[in-house]
């Protein structure tokens, strides 16, 4: 029959007895849901009218916009992306791995396949359900890194060094940020591909091991810790002074001068006394020096010390009594000092753990270990012991028969002679100490700015004129102090010019210094006293007949001098 057409035309006109296809004419893009088919047969019957189904024309295909690029670089081997696309459809990918395949009307957020290192230039297609695909959008260019720098050390600290702001240097083989840990912090903060100079901020005198710096590249990939070598800052200079000479830990060496009856001066068995330094030798990494009556220490950067000098009591804590060694020797069981003090005829050394050991003479209890007798004949003890109850010290002084401690709790415990066998707490009035100063059982503590001077009968005594100082040094008949504008305030016996003031006579208060501004450091014995400057020299005044003052002359002084050849 005929066909005839409603809404939709279309071809052929004819209708045969059978399935019939046809085509619709040309329509329009839209929906069409009433379109009608009707077959009038030949002898003019007419069908009821078919409905064709509701159908769409869409021949608009997708159109795609990037919203969220690839972060580049990135360690994201699955990155994300965003995109917009007008109509939902069927993803597809050229130079990605595939991520999502269903697009949605809107922002289609997708995460990529799993993708190697590389640089990726990617398309992405939308095609709609009617088949119109997209034209391909081209994602950003980026780059997916998932390798950490790796980093090595190049030039290590100089240890030990006086300088306060050391440099160092290292590799990476990436450019990033740079992070600090442990105790060492700088300024600078970006690394290159290749070798990076940077220079620590200040540091203080001390031993620094807990250094560490990473890097984190462009991606976030952050390298492991770099372990920086452990080094350690002895400052300008440090100075201690014995009986009738006096030694200087002097960037990494040790200088002494004055009387040698003992080897003290030279360590090298001689006896020749010396008006002006000499260097010992065997000693580039010192850090400190202890220097007793006749003996002399030096704490060094591995934190062993090293002895030499008269040592018949054990003093030099090597398990011998021998005196005047040809050359300095190590004192045993030691290997983390921090510091060292030496004493009439004994020594004592402060641990890294905040415990103390001492060696030499025992016999009023001044090793602190509840004995009286040593090792060895005579009361000596020849290797160190451990002062009982104490594991929180943080300064110690050894005197003429007794030695003290300054806890982390600000209280300061003494023993030996007038304190008894093992430490005892010598005042409840002293609660803020931080650094204590002993001899001849008088005892001088540095206790928050202000200083504390416990006579040998227990009394304290508050030296009113004085509230700024930053440490204390005392023997039998002078204290000295530093405070904290670089000034040196002493009292006591002047005769020998030991006040450095200009004048040969005691004084019952602190008087200046003359012509001293920066020191830093001072050590008072026996009539003379030497003060280490922030410019690394030291000075000293006071009784010279021996050479002690170390500037080549056998004379008093009664204002500072300058030690020859520590510059």
């Amino acid at each position: 029959g005929n066909i005839t057409y409603g809404v939709c035309s279309g071809s052929p006109n004819n209708a045969s007895e059978d399935n019939n296809t046809i085509t619709f004419d040309a329509l329009a893009d839209g929906t069409y849901s009433d379109c009608k088919i009707s077959v009038t047969d030949n002898a003019s019957n007419t069908s009821d009218n078919l409905s064709v189904s509701s159908f769409t024309i869409d021949t608009v295909k997708p159109v795609l916009a990037q919203v969220t690029a690839v972060t580049t670089p990135t360690k994201d081997s699955t990155p994300g992306y965003a995109f917009s696309s007008n109509e939902a459809g069927t993803i597809s990918y050229v130079g990605c791995s595939p991520g999502g395949t269903s697009a949605i009307n809107g922002t289609n957020s997708i995460s990529f396949g799993t993708l190697s290192e590389a640089s990726y230039s990617c398309t992405i297609t939308v095609t709609d359900s009617a088949g119109n695909a997209s034209s391909a959008l081209s994602v950003n260019t980026f780059v997916v890194d998932t390798t950490a720098p790796n980093l090595s050390e190049v030039t290590a600290v100089t240890s030990p060094s006086i300088d306060t702001t050391p440099s160092y240097e290292f590799s990476s083989d990436d450019s990033g940020t740079i992070s600090y840990g442990g105790s060492c912090s700088s300024s600078t903060t970006s690394a290159s591909s290749g070798n990076n100079s940077i220079t620590f901020n200040a540091l203080a005198e001390d031993t620094y091991s807990n250094c560490k710096i990473s890097v984190t590249d462009n991606a976030s990939n952050t390298s492991d810790n770099l372990s920086v070598s452990s080094f350690t800052i002895v400052g300008l200079a440090h100075v201690g002074s014995g009986w009738v000479h006096s030694c200087a830990a002097d960037n990494g060496t040790v200088k002494c001068w004055g009387t040698n009856w003992y080897g003290n001066v030279t360590g090298d068995g001689g006896t020749t006394n010396h008006t002006t330094p000499v260097t010992i030798s065997g000693i580039s990494n010192a850090t400190e020096v202890g220097i007793g009556l006749t003996h002399s220490c030096a704490v060094l950067s591995n934190g062993t010390i090293k002895c030499w000098g008269r040592g018949d009591s054990g003093e030099l804590g090597n398990g011998s009594t021998n005196t005047n060694p040809n050359s300095p020797v190590t004192v045993s069981g030691i290997n983390n000092a921090i510091s060292v003090s030496g004493g009439r005829m004994h020594a004592c050394a402060l641990l890294s753990t905040g415990s103390i050991k001492c060696w030499g003479k025992a016999e009023n209890g001044q090793l602190g270990n509840g004995s009286t007798t040593g090792n060895s004949s005579q009361n000596n003890q020849t290797i160190p012991v451990d002062v009982s109850g104490i594991s929180n010290a943080i300064n110690i002084s050894a005197g003429l028969q007794e030695s003290c401690a300054v806890l982390d709790t600000g209280s300061v415990k003494c023993w030996g002679a007038g304190f008894g066998t093992t430490p005892v707490n010598i005042s409840s009035d002293i609660q803020n100490a931080i650094q204590v100063s002993t001899w001849s059982n008088q005892t001088v503590v540095l206790d928050n700015g202000s200083i504390k001077f416990r006579e040998s009968n227990g009394t304290i005594e508050t030296i009113l004129e004085i509230s700024n100082a930053i440490q204390v040094s005392n023997d039998a008949f002078t204290r000295c102090a530093v405070l904290d504008n670089g000034s040196v305030n002493c009292w006591g016996t002047g005769g020998s010019g030991s006040l450095g003031n200009g004048k040969n006579y005691n004084e019952t208060t602190p008087v200046f210094v003359s012509n001293i501004n920066n020191a830093k450091q001072v050590s008072t014995f026996e009539g003379h006293s030497c003060a280490a400057l922030s410019d690394g020299t030291v000075k000293c005044w006071g009784a010279g007949g021996y050479g002690q003052l170390g500037n080549g002359a056998t004379n008093n002084q009664n204002i500072p001098v300058s030690v020859s050849g520590i510059e």
